[in-house]
């Protein structure tokens, strides 16, 4: 309903800026205007109405570029109405509601644009897939809880993952006692060096939105949450708790691809027939956590010691994730339903509940 109210305004406020043309070109008696409008005036009315009638056509198409076009008949037509204000002073509201319809869609297009330039410069780096298999002889070294899982994952007889893209879909909490609000979000590890950004929409209440961007590159994390695409909420980087979270998050979501168990970043050492710790070490970042599994192989939980927020005052806290659901993409069976919760002395928050939607494997 909204999407067609907007677009019915864009439209109709557009036509109206075809008064202005005609009453400059005297094609009609325009008695709405009674200020007369030189040829020269006449004819940016029309260039606003037609930028209107561009954004119409492509707010329906989803093209991002109409909050751009958007803006810049707004600046147009104010300019024109303030020229004939006693007359046109009405259209002010119609493009203050333009407005704060098209400056958060400027900023998602902008924020979008920054995240797909990460990406691409994040996947840069990674090789084409070697021949080489997955075998039984890889796997020796490792304890064998961790052995177990690998086979259940399915990795073996097949090449190591160096990439991948995921889907989620969940639900998150920013506090304690707070409402849950639904969120999406794409994620693009590199394996080979190990990275990832996760990029997510979260969804407050009805047109209020955020979006986050969270960034794990050369050992350094890096947190973006901005309101509405518009205002920074939260910009830490070049931060210890961050970066160190950061590689945890990496570590605990190994489990998406099991392959990377393998990886000379990673060292394993068995706790006993169920947990074994893992270590990553990421540049001069060091971090651990326990992953405990079923006897079948199934990964039940991973568990580590990591910063409660990024500020400087951050303490650390146990940081739980508890899967509940196991999914095949690809030939590879993984976690696809998860709770993620922090164990704190108040009692436990269970803050974020996600599901993977879709995973593709060596992009």
């Amino acid at each position: 309903m909204i999407r067609y109210l907007l677009s019915a305004l864009l439209f109709i406020h557009g036509l109206l800026h075809l008064l202005g043309f005609a009453k400059a070109f005297q094609l009609g008696n325009i008695t709405q205007l009674t200020r007369e409008i030189s040829k020269t005036a006449g004819l940016l009315w029309l260039i606003t109405a037609l930028v209107f009638t561009v954004a119409v056509v492509f707010f329906f198409l989803d093209h991002s570029s109409w909050s751009l076009l958007c803006l810049s008949g707004i600046v147009l037509s104010q300019l024109l109405i303030i020229s004939c204000w006693h007359d046109a002073k009405f259209g002010s509201i119609a493009n203050l509601l333009l407005l704060a319809a098209a400056l958060p869609a400027f900023g998602l297009r902008q924020f979008n644009r920054k995240v797909k330039a990460e990406q691409t410069a994040l996947l840069s780096t990674v090789m084409p897939v070697s021949g080489k298999l997955v075998s039984e002889a890889d796997l020796q070294p490792l304890p064998a809880m961790v052995q177990q899982w690998l086979r259940h994952s399915g990795v073996v007889g097949k090449p190591m993952v160096k990439s991948l893209r995921l889907k989620q879909t969940g639900r998150m909490k920013l506090k304690p006692g707070s409402d849950w609000m639904s969120f999406s979000a794409t994620q693009y590890f590199n394996t080979v060096e190990p990275a990832f950004i996760w990029d997510t929409r979260v969804e407050m209440m009805p047109l209020i939105f955020f979006n986050g961007r969270d960034k794990f590159e050369n050992g350094k994390g890096e947190m973006l949450i901005k309101m509405m695409s518009l205002v920074n909420l939260v910009n830490e980087k070049n931060n210890p708790q961050v970066n160190s979270g950061s590689a945890i998050r990496y570590l605990a979501e190994m489990c998406w691809f099991p392959s990377a168990a393998l990886s000379n970043y990673v060292t394993w050492q068995g706790v006993d027939s169920l947990q074994a710790r893992a270590t990553l070490q990421v540049g001069e970042e060091l971090v651990e956590g326990l992953f405990t599994f079923r006897p079948d192989g199934e990964l039940v939980s991973f568990e580590a010691e990591r910063y409660y927020g990024g500020g400087p005052n951050a303490r650390k806290e146990r940081w739980l994730i508890t899967n509940t659901g196991y999914k095949v993409f690809d030939g590879c069976r993984i976690p696809y339903r998860s709770s993620v919760s922090w164990k704190l002395k108040e009692g436990e928050f269970t803050w974020l509940e996600l599901e993977v939607k879709e995973v593709i494997y060596d992009l």
